[in-house]
């Protein structure tokens, strides 16, 4: 699949094995990135084409746009506070997918407009 709104376009895979295939080395990153993107569209599957993009709000790139929200996706957090306080920049809610255990979720900054989730129960 490929997504865009007006500009550079992302590609994601059905068969995660394509990515491994296609990628020297793929990095974790992606590969989260692109099972949010599997779980967007099979919660979209009942459209034809599904309304799924990224968006760029205050400069700053949202992975996805779906059904009227926004999602970005983070698999590692170096610096929590500088690296999700960038997304407290707009009044638009963000639900933040991590790659993450609950305990360390519940130790991130807080900001208003941000949602945290864990990749497991977005999934589910």
């Amino acid at each position: 699949y490929r997504i865009s709104k007006n500009s550079v376009p992302k590609y994601y895979f059905n068969d995660i094995g394509v990515l491994n295939l296609y990628s020297i080395r793929p990095r974790r990153g992606h590969i989260v990135e692109n099972a949010v993107f599997i779980e967007l569209l099979r919660r979209n599957s009942f459209k034809e084409n599904p309304d799924i993009y990224y968006e760029v709000i205050n400069s700053q790139e949202i992975d996805f746009y779906s059904q009227n929200e926004l999602y970005e996706v983070k698999s590692a957090l170096e610096d929590p506070d500088s690296q999700l306080g960038k997304y407290n920049l707009t009044d638009e809610k963000i639900k933040i997918v991590l790659d993450k255990d609950f305990k360390e979720v519940k130790k991130l900054p807080y900001f208003p407009n941000l949602e945290y989730m864990e990749l497991s129960k977005f999934l589910t």
